[in-house]
């Protein structure tokens, strides 16, 4: 009877071993971490999201691999990258990358693989939205329906090309007609003549032209209307 226990014994530790061998590799398996941003592209100093990515922006790309809670040193590492399956560049310590978005709007797949890595092959991708060039009006109106003889808006520009949102022109219309702006020109103050009744509808239009590029023109609009005191 004892001997058919240690024989029982002896054959589940032969199943369960290497079962736990697996386990354990898994569970140490190290974690590959893709990071990137867009450059040179502009938002408003309080828009705390991800800068996203537009048409031929440039995307600095770079790759982490945590292993046993430790930052691994990838310099003797062969590193490849690809775009939507289309190889981008690689080689020795190629841990970070510089490349241009195409031209489409889409959701791109940026794979990093590391072939040589010791213990197996390491694979991730990372997937990268694309959007166009944004302008918003903020009107403070709810519902466009204001008091008052006065109404106050800001343009907001989203992902353009440029650093520098000075560098952006703003081109107000008010029912029609072209309204200067003085020191800040995405700001737009309106002063309504004396008597306006209750009713009257102003009609704002916002063109905003990227300096560098007169054809990236984007528009946006929105109809404000007195309400009754």
């Amino acid at each position: 009877m004892r001997e058919v226990k240690i024989f029982c014994f002896i054959l589940a530790m032969a199943i369960i071993a290497p079962a736990i061998g697996i386990y354990a590799r898994a569970a140490t398996r190290p974690q590959v971490l893709i990071t990137w941003k867009t450059v040179g592209s502009v938002a408003p100093a309080n828009y705390q999201g991800k800068i996203l990515s537009r048409i031929g922006a440039e995307i600095a790309a770079s790759v982490q691999v945590i292993a046993n809670g430790k930052l691994v040193n990838l310099g003797a590492q062969t590193v490849y990258w690809y775009l939507d399956d289309n190889f981008l560049g690689g080689g020795a310590g190629k841990d970070t990358l510089f490349f241009a978005a195409p031209g489409h709007l889409e959701i791109m797949s940026l794979r990093v693989n590391l072939p040589d890595y010791p213990g197996g092959e390491l694979i991730n991708t990372a997937h990268i939205q694309m959007v166009g060039p944004q302008v918003v009006i903020v009107a403070p109106y709810p519902n466009g329906s204001f008091t008052g003889s006065s109404v106050a808006l800001q343009a907001v520009p989203y992902f353009f090309g440029l650093l520098d949102a000075g560098k952006l022109f703003f081109q107000w219309t008010v029912n029609g007609e072209a309204v200067a702006t003085r020191e800040n020109p995405e700001d737009l103050a309106i002063n309504l003549a004396s008597g306006a009744p209750s009713g009257y509808s102003l009609a704002v239009n916002l063109l905003v032209t990227q300096s560098n590029n007169p054809l990236m023109t984007l528009g946006a609009g929105t109809t404000l209307t007195k309400a009754s005191q």
